[in-house]
């Protein structure tokens, strides 16, 4: 062995409400329709029991994201992700590290996935 000390991190990307909403049982229902611009990049964190009324919906009844701010929030998001993680390993003390590594996974939006 090298004698190094490596670090490995994997993470996703996802507003923490949007992973919260997808758990509940209202979001189970075949009816049910997640819209994910109800969860954009920056929101204060929902309460349970908003994130039940959203899930229940059958319906979209968020504002579109309009001209770049698709692009924006992603690009907030990873670069939001990063900077935590960053610190999160700064103040890390108890292993010190020759090597880090963080590896980001994306759920990108939908109207991302053809571009």
């Amino acid at each position: 062995m090298s004698g190094l000390t490596y670090g490995v991190e994997l993470t996703k990307v996802i507003h923490p409400d949007y992973a919260r909403v997808q758990t509940l049982s209202e979001a189970k229902n075949e009816n049910s329709v997640l819209d994910p611009s109800l969860f954009k990049w920056g929101q204060p964190e929902r309460s349970t029991k908003e994130l039940k009324l959203i899930a229940s919906r059958n319906e979209l009844t968020g504002e579109p994201w309009v001209g770049d701010r698709v692009e924006v929030e992603f690009a907030q998001s990873i670069f939001e992700t990063v900077v935590i993680k960053d610190k999160k390993l700064i103040l890390s003390t108890s292993v010190l590290l020759s090597m880090a590594y963080l590896s980001i996974t994306t759920n990108p939006p939908p109207c991302l996935r053809t571009l």
